[in-house]
């Protein structure tokens, strides 16, 4: 056994080079540090300690160490490097055995690059203030990476292979330039985190892959503009986002999961003019979702393909827009959004085909659109104030809708009006259709379509403008409409089968 330790100060160097049953310990202290490590076989061990202070060269701490194993005979990996001030850099690579490397450097130019390669990696890179910089490449076994660095211009970039992966990422920002982190992971245990803190003025940026396996990602932003962008392809994929915005620039999160346990959850909060915008893909298996976001000009969009869908958007103040899409299997959506300064909501649902269900509720500046094409639909949809508008429209098998506008300018629509009926507005096309429109106060007018089997509509609308008309094709049709006081007009037409109508319209008597 070999073993050396070596204490310097002043402009000092050293390259050292073991085999066997290594040890190596490394000892600087002030000015111009400089050190190499070589280690080959079996039990390598490797502590550099190095504490400068430079004046003004720019030759100031690094410290390189290599250490392998790997093949037959393997051995057991072991790295630290401490630096102290001044313009470090700490690069380390890692073979084969039981890897595990620390490097933690404090205050000035930090940059770490740490490579590791087989069996029980690990890895931890700790860096304080000033210009961050951290690589961490993991390929197989047991991998693990944790980077930490304080403020100052951080950037952290991990990169895994295979195996029990797993990674955490924290950064915390500065006043002018923020936060980046990109990490990826491919195959087996997946897991990420990273916990991104912000600056003043620019913010947090995140970028997650993963590709197959237990995958789970998290990523939580807080500062003036957070982007967060996730992808995960397959197996046990979760993934949740949490942003808050400050001062004047918004959050932006893009999550992208392709088959299998898919589930999405992204928290957005808001900021003084620039909002959130989540942009959710989920393609196959047992997906879910749900996207909340607070203030401002918020956006939402979701997209879901195949099998157990589900999706919950809900936003709060300002101007809100939803748009969401499903295609098979078990859909169900619903939308909630509040309204008002400046402007508010939107909401598109389409669903195609399954156990489609759908509820858009909607508070100040209305407009929803619905459509849903086949086997047991439903839908439900409550606006609330301002100028309301909606267009529903159902195709095939178990429909039912639900309609209610309160007040201003209320419209339903279907059978030209507008622009051939607003395209499909309000018409439920086949089989065991209903209907039920409510609108309360202002400009209504609803119009309607339900075409064949078991049909029935029943319409109220309450006080001013009032318009109506209500066509049912063919089966077992019903009809009913009350219209309250003011300037009613009413249709019923109804063509075959069952037949029976009602109209009640009435003003107050002075």
């Amino acid at each position: 056994m070999k073993k050396l330790t070596l204490t310097v100060a002043i402009l000092l160097s050293g390259t050292y080079l073991f085999a066997q049953s290594s040890t190596s310990n490394l000892n600087q202290s002030g000015n111009y540090n400089n050190a190499d490590v070589v280690q080959r076989g079996n039990s390598q061990l490797s502590n550099v300690n190095q504490n400068a202070s430079g004046t003004t060269s720019t030759r100031q701490n690094y410290a390189t160490v290599t250490q392998k194993n790997g093949g037959n005979p393997t051995g057991s990996n072991e790295s630290n490097v401490t630096q102290g001030g001044n313009r470090q850099n700490a690069t380390i690579w890692q073979a084969g055995g039981e890897n595990l490397s620390n490097s933690t450097q404090a205050g000035d130019r930090q940059v770490s690059d740490v490579t590791q390669q087989g069996d029980e990696n690990q890895s931890g890179v700790n860096q304080k203030n000033s210009r961050n910089n951290a690589t961490v490449e993991q390929q197989g076994n047991e991998n693990g990476s944790t980077v930490a660095q304080e403020n100052n211009l951080n950037n952290a970039d991990v990169y895994q292979d295979g195996n029990a992966n797993g990674s955490t990422v924290h950064q915390d920002g500065t006043t002018l330039t923020g936060n980046g982190a990109d990490v990826d992971q491919l195959g087996n245990r997946n897991t990420s985190t990273i916990d991104q803190d912000g600056t003043v003025l620019l913010g947090n940026t995140a970028d997650v892959y993963q590709d197959g396996n237990d995958n789970e990602s998290d990523v939580l932003q807080d500062g003036a503009s957070n982007d967060a962008e996730i992808e995960q392809i397959g197996n046990k994929n979760t993934s949740s986002v949490d942003q808050k915005g400050t001062n004047v620039l918004g959050n932006s999160a893009t999550v992208y999961q392709d088959g299998n346990l898919n589930e999405s959850t992204i928290l957005q909060d808001g900021t003084l003019l620039l909002g959130n915008l989540a942009d959710v893909d989920q393609e196959g298996n047992r997906n879910q979702s749900a996207v909340d976001q607070d203030g401002a000009l918020n956006e939402a969009y979701l997209y879901q393909e195949g099998d157990r869908n589900q999706s919950d958007i809900t936003q709060d103040d300002n101007r809100n827009i939803a748009d969401v899409e499903q295609l098979g299997d078990r859909n169900k959506s619903t939308v909630t959004q509040n309204g008002f300064t400046l402007s508010g909501n939107q909401a598109e649902v389409l669903q195609d085909g399954e156990n489609n269900k759908s509820t858009v509720d909607q508070n100040g500046r209305n407009l929803a659109f619905v459509k849903q094409v086949g086997e047991l639909n439903k839908s439900d949809l409550s606006q609330d104030g301002s100028d309301n508008w909606a267009k529903l429209t159902q195709l095939g098998n178990s429909n039912v809708f639900n309609v209610s506008q309160i007040g201003d300018d209320n419209k339903v629509t279907g059978i030209p009006s507008g622009v051939v009926g607003d395209v499909n507005g309000a018409a439920q096309t086949g089989n065991d259709n209903r209907g039920v429109v409510n609108q309360d106060g202002e400009n209504h007018l609803s119009q309607s379509w339900q075409n064949g089997n078991d049909n029935l509509m029943r319409i109220n609308q309450n006080g001013d403008s009032q318009t109506s008309l209500v066509l049912q094709t063919g089966n077992d049709n019903t009809a009913r409409l009350n219209q309250g006081g003011s300037s009613h007009t009413s249709s019923i037409i109804q063509t075959g089968n069952m037949n029976s109508g009602l109209v009640v319209q009435t003003n107050a008597i002075p």
